[in-house]
């Protein structure tokens, strides 16, 4: 049984390491804490007393939450928890793009340190592909993003987002030994348990806040934001799919068949009728 004992903390060795290795880069304060409630909730404060662009990672959180306020846990030391304040300018299409840039970067820095190839489910999980360790389409992790007003602030007019920050915050289930609760074992999975290499955790975010540091060029070209949409629809499992999406209106049925660039998921339904999903639960049903 995993314990506080007994959990594989970040080393001061690997955090100043990792610091060093984001010297210069927009995402430069690198924060580490043992435990807090959320990593989420702390850069939101951060945001709300005009500080600037940062990455914060923990140990463990212990009240961690994923879309729709739903609960997320993790033991100590088992995933890569951290979050990213990001200040304007944000990609031409919308800060939308932000998890999207962030989900790419997920993928292929996986792929590159473990070894093993995931996926994304839209709009923000991190999923199993078929293979020998698993079947597919169970969760590796999640992203999350949310809009953080300044103290006292108002959005910007006309919809814009005046003086607004971004948080983004990601929890990926690197190493699991003791597998998981009854409630997970048939819906999650882990790097380990999909038969990848370890992969330290500094190492991870190191790769990720660099790949959101080299994302400043989309504020300004909708090219590069068409370019970074069509890499994510090349590693998104739901484009092809027939799915079924939960709206707060009913159910949507139909096939999935594109990602906008400003992240909008269209489905095709039965009659032949392409619908733009801004937000909604998505399950992949199995072919008729």
């Amino acid at each position: 049984m995993r314990t506080f004992e007994n959990t594989p903390y970040l080393s001061p060795v690997g955090f100043e390491r990792a610091k060093a290795a984001l010297s210069g880069t927009r995402f430069a304060d690198l924060r580490w804490v043992g435990s807090t409630g959320s990593t989420n909730a702390d850069l939101a404060a951060v945001a709300r007393d005009g500080g600037g662009e940062c990455a914060l990672v923990a140990d463990h959180q212990s009240a961690g939450r994923g879309r729709l306020d739903r609960r997320w846990d993790a033991p100590p030391g088992a995933s890569l928890l951290m979050s990213v304040l990001v200040r304007p300018p944000f990609p031409a299409t919308g800060p939308t793009l932000l998890p999207m840039a962030l989900g790419v970067a997920v993928v292929d820095a996986i792929d590159e340190l473990a070894g093993v190839r995931v996926g994304l489910k839209w709009p923000n999980d991190v999923v199993s592909l078929p293979g020998p360790h698993g079947p597919a389409h169970r969760k590796l992790g999640g992203m999350l993003a949310e809009v953080v007003q300044p103290a006292g602030g108002v959005q910007g007019g006309g919809g814009g987002l005046g003086d607004a920050a971004v948080v983004l915050g990601i929890g990926l289930n690197l190493s699991w030994p003791d597998g998981f609760p009854d409630e997970l074992a048939d819906t999650a999975t882990s790097v380990d348990l999909l038969g990848g290499r370890p992969v330290a955790r500094e190492d991870l975010a190191v790769r990720l806040l660099a790949a959101l540091d080299l994302t400043g060029d989309l504020a300004y070209s909708a090219v590069a934001c068409e370019l970074l949409t069509e890499r994510y629809r090349e590693r998104c499992t739901t484009l092809g799919q027939r799915v079924r999406v939960e709206l707060a209106g009913g159910a949507l049925i139909g096939t999935a068949t594109t990602v906008t660039p400003d992240g909008a998921l269209v489905v095709l339904d039965d009659d032949g009728t392409s619908h733009t999903v801004t937000a909604g639960d998505v399950v992949h049903l199995r072919p008729s």
